[in-house]
């Protein structure tokens, strides 16, 4: 039963907790409980109290989400294919027997081929120990429902994470000659999502969305007080760093060997 669960896509989300600021914070509190150690206290309550502010995480987050420029659909060029990343749907919620899903990466990718700037849109196939089924085939469903012909929808293979999704997206755009796609992706996750898209084809379009943080924005003394929304970013937004420094390092390592 335990084995079942011990899937890579659940390990890659686990595995990360331990080194964000929550999970951290977490650590350092009880390892001064177990050896009494009131210094480490403070130093699990500063870790918490930092990265909970407004003005820490959102200089975490900006230069993620400003890395590629947003593109306004209209002016977005023709492809042979838009790429949604995974990680959209929440098997945990459900309501009349579909899984809520988070942010406009789907609407974005359907209203592209809506509009005539894809032929063809992909989903990944993300598969989730909650789901029975791939998060593609929960929205290929969806897509059709919405006006999408089903031989312009394509399902990944199952993966387990962004670079699982580059290895299928890199293979089917050799099988179907695809020289230019559109990847729809979360703002703050497509610097990563490029790293890895970037030689799937002849040219990779970014198409960022879901912002959380604005263009322009004052500080006041309400972001440095302590809020759970910008503890969450900060992890997010450090979870990204770690995610560029590692694909980066290891293809560094592959270029040396």
């Amino acid at each position: 039963m335990v084995t079942c669960f011990l899937t890579p896509i659940l390990i890659n989300r686990l595995l990360p907790i331990f080194v964000l600021p929550l999970g951290l914070a977490m650590a350092v509190l009880l390892t001064a409980v177990i050896f009494k150690r009131r210094g480490l206290i403070v130093v699990g309550i500063v870790i918490l109290y930092f990265f909970s502010m407004t003005a820490v995480s959102d200089r975490l987050m900006s230069p993620l989400e400003n890395w590629y420029p947003m593109l306004e659909m209209s002016r977005c060029p023709n492809a042979d294919a838009v790429m949604v990343a995974g990680g959209i749907l929440n098997a945990s919620r459900i309501r009349d027997g579909v899984p809520e899903w988070t942010g406009k990466r789907f609407d974005r990718g359907v209203q592209l081929v809506q509009m005539g700037k894809a032929r063809v849109i992909i989903f990944s196939g993300a598969k989730d120990p909650l789901r029975s089924e791939s998060e593609g085939a929960v929205l290929r469903r969806i897509a059709i429902q919405r006006g999408i012909p089903s031989e312009a929808i394509i399902v990944t293979g199952e993966v387990a994470n962004t670079a699982g999704e580059a290895r299928e997206l890199r293979r089917i755009a050799a099988e179907r000659r695809f020289q230019r796609i559109i990847v729809v992706t979360t703002a703050w996750h497509m610097p990563r999502a490029m790293l890895l898209f970037h030689d799937t084809a002849s040219e990779v379009i970014p198409y960022p969305v879901d912002y959380a943080t604005g263009l322009e924005h004052r500080i006041s003394p309400l972001d440095f007080l302590p809020q759970a929304g910008a503890l969450a970013e900060s992890q997010i937004a450090i979870r990204e760093y770690y995610g560029l420094l590692f694909y980066r390092v290891r293809a560094a390592h592959r270029r040396a060997s």
